[in-house]
Order: C-alpha cells, then sequence, then structure tokens
C-alpha cells in the first residue's frame, strides 16, 4: 500500500475538512505568475526580476519619478500632479503664482536622470551621484515619504 506524503497543513485541512479543494488550488496556481529560472537570475537585473503583486493591492510598490516643478527645483513622486499638489503645500502659492511656477512643469527624461549629477556632500563637491542613484538609494530606505522635495540648484 502506497502512503500519499502531505505537508501538516493539509493533514489539518482533512482532518477538519476545511480549506480549499483541489481544482480551488490547481486554479490558484494555474493564475500564478511563473518564477524566474535560474538562467534568467543569471542574466538579468535585478529590477527585471522583482516578483510584485498586481498594480492597486495594498502590497504593490509605488513608481516614483522625478519631476521638475519648478525651475530649478525637482520633486519626487507618483505623478506630475502630486508634484506639484506637494510643492504648492510646501510654499503656499496662490492660484496666480501656482500656474505661473508650474506651467513647464514636467518628469525628467531617462538620459537627465542619468546626466543630472546630486551632490551629497555641502562641505565636498567632488561628492556626486546621478539623480537615478540618488532615487535608488531613497526608494531603498524604509523610512522615506514621498511625494518629498528632491533637489535644487544651488545659488
Amino acid at each position: 500500500m502506497t502512503r500519499e506524503r502531505l505537508t501538516w497543513m493539509e493533514w489539518v485541512w482533512r482532518l477538519f475538512g476545511a480549506g480549499p479543494t483541489d481544482d480551488e488550488i490547481d486554479a490558484d496556481l494555474a493564475m500564478a505568475e511563473p518564477l524566474p529560472t535560474p538562467e534568467k537570475i543569471m542574466s538579468n537585473s535585478e529590477s527585471e526580476l522583482q516578483l510584485t503583486p498586481p498594480p492597486g493591492t495594498p502590497d504593490s510598490p509605488r513608481v516614483i519619478r522625478i519631476y521638475e516643478v519648478t525651475e530649478g527645483e525637482w520633486w519626487a513622486a507618483e505623478s506630475l500632479d502630486a508634484a506639484i499638489s506637494y510643492a504648492n503645500e510646501t510654499y503656499g502659492f496662490g492660484e496666480q503664482e501656482l500656474k505661473m511656477q508650474t506651467e513647464e512643469a514636467q518628469e525628467l527624461t531617462d538620459e537627465a536622470m542619468d546626466r543630472l549629477q546630486f551632490n551629497y556632500d555641502e562641505d565636498d563637491r567632488t561628492k556626486r551621484h546621478s539623480f537615478r542613484t540618488e532615487l535608488d538609494m531613497r526608494l531603498a530606505d524604509p523610512a522615506q515619504t514621498f511625494p518629498q522635495f528632491f533637489a535644487a540648484i544651488d545659488q
């Protein structure tokens, strides 16, 4: 007689008559995202391998981009509207001034994210890295909240 190997959870389900049916389990597995193969892991960058929940779910990651909202000032936010709104909360622009200050607001291009340099040490101007690197560092820090002020040109 062959004995079926069950996990402890399956034993509990069978014992108490609870848990999903085999059909429900098969349906869940059919909808699951396939895991990356070892070859894909070795050949692709980390960002391409993130297994994330569908957008709109509570655990889905936020996509943060950099926006030049006012001349020479950049803000990190999920959208241009969120960046403008946060800049307005920070500065308290009147309606006309807000319109004037933000009429050329735009998202930074990939080229600009790599070209623009972030000086992270006020005492040593040689210590800098790209805007992309700075954003990646902030996104990796769980204490960071968005939207937020990102950078400005020193006058």
